[in-house]
């Protein structure tokens, strides 16, 4: 199989890849909108198992044709039999790419948002200054003086 074939192949992977990580960023944003945690561990557990494969393909197309060489580069100093295919997933690849980045922004945003509201929760729930750890049997363990509206010695 040529240099080509092999690339085109590669990236036909990657090409896959990366549609399925788009899909499980959507779900992540599903997630995050309608709060069905329970979903979650598996989200990311198929994401980082998506990521491994990625990053394995990518390790096999710079060996393939280098490191510091982009596709461009590749198909203008090569002219190679599939430019026309290898063009074709170039546009693909970029497209979804910029897709996942955009919905990665934006579950970025969310979570942030989110994370936002739960200091703000704790801020006027919890004191300043009261530390929380957590015990040996994992359970919450509040250290200091509390003077808030849900104090236990309220």
């Amino acid at each position: 199989m040529s240099t080509s074939e092999n690339l085109t192949k590669i990236l036909e992977e990657e090409l896959e890849i990366l549609q399925s990580m788009k899909k499980q960023e959507e779900q992540l944003h599903t997630v995050l909108l309608e709060g069905s945690a329970q979903s979650l561990p598996e989200i990311n557990q198929t994401r980082n198992e998506l990521l491994t494969k990625l990053q394995e393909l990518e390790e096999k197309r710079q060996d393939l044709v280098g490191e510091e060489i982009t596709l461009k580069e590749y198909i203008a100093r090569e002219n190679p039999p599939q430019k026309s295919a290898l063009l074709d997933l170039r546009k693909q690849l970029r497209d979804l790419n910029n897709s996942l980045k955009r919905l990665q922004k934006i579950n970025w945003n969310l979570l942030r948002y989110n994370l936002k509201h739960v200091r703000r929760i704790r801020q006027v729930l919890m004191p300043e200054g009261e530390n929380i750890s957590y015990a040996p049997s994992g359970d919450l363990r509040y250290d200091g003086s509390s003077s808030a509206v849900l104090d236990d010695d309220a």
